[in-house]
């Protein structure tokens, strides 16, 4: 058995989250699991992540190793 991880999220967000993974056959476990080993093989996230600046500029950070 692995180690566990607690994580706090919206309640909202935990049930359509595991609804989500309901739908398509699977777990939240599963698919933590799934999301966590693909980030670490392919040493990048499987999407995009922006923020804003101070001047309200949108960035985007580099995903790509």
């Amino acid at each position: 058995m692995g180690k566990m991880i607690a994580v706090r999220v919206d309640d909202k967000l935990k049930a359509d989250f595991e609804d989500f993974c309901k739908n398509v056959g699977s777990n939240t476990s599963v698919m933590l699991n799934m999301f966590m080993r693909n980030v670490t093989k392919e040493k990048r996230l499987p999407f995009d992540v922006k923020y804003y600046d101070g001047d309200k500029k949108e960035k985007q950070v580099d995903n790509k190793s």
